[in-house]
């Protein structure tokens, strides 16, 4: 065992609540949370909503390596109910900081406004680095909404102009119409059925720029 396998194993004998653990080098979250029981998980992953706002970015992370560790849809970790919530904080904030960081990229402001919100911890990263951090939670919300197939969430993600670009709109949507031609049952339910339908309306859209 190496120092850092020892230092991870020590730090996972004292972490019993969320508490403990979002004040940690979000690096170390895998490791930990790999060596603590599935209830402690399931009590930080509550925590953690509870929390979200709070050091958003830590959180985003914290989510991300609970469900690597453990499935949020396997173990069921969260509900429908939160990950609502999830979603919505989400994008309230992604929408925000995307219209506040395209401003700053041609505004001759950037030393103020560092100077505004140097306490900040979302301020802690470079600006390019936290837009990527948050493209990153949207790839992770957009899996995690396809495993509990929560459409309407799924639908305003991928018709949203502000969340995603056309080039990103174009790669999720074909990876889904990809999956929908593989599904070997036929028993989609509506929901399921209207949900591709508009995806192949779109994709034609984004392809051949019609009008529908």
């Amino acid at each position: 065992m190496d120092d850092n396998e020892e230092s991870i194993f020590s730090l996972a004998r004292t972490i019993s609540s969320y508490e403990k653990l979002i004040e940690l080098d979000e690096n170390k979250f895998e490791g930990i949370l790999r060596l603590i029981t599935k209830q402690k998980i399931i009590k930080i992953a509550n925590d953690c909503v509870s929390n979200l706002e709070k050091n958003i970015l830590k959180n985003y992370s914290l989510l991300i390596n609970i469900d690597i560790v453990c499935p949020f849809k396997d173990n069921k970790i969260l509900d429908s109910k939160q990950l609502e919530e999830i979603f919505h904080i989400f994008k309230k904030e992604f929408l925000e900081y995307k219209i506040k960081y395209e401003k700053s990229i041609f505004s001759e402001s950037n030393l103020h406004n560092k100077e505004e919100s140097k306490n900040n911890n979302l301020n802690v990263l470079p600006q390019s680095e936290q837009i990527e951090k948050r493209l990153e939670f949207l790839k992770f919300i957009i899996k995690i909404l396809t495993e509990f197939k929560q459409y309407d969430n799924l639908k305003e993600i991928l018709m949203e102009d502000l969340l995603l670009n056309k080039e990103q709109k174009r790669l999720f949507i074909n990876q889904f119409i990809d999956k929908f031609k593989e599904k070997r049952e036929y028993w989609l339910n509506k929901e399921e059925i209207n949900f591709y339908e508009l995806l192949i309306l779109e994709f034609n859209y984004l392809e051949n720029n019609l009008e529908y």
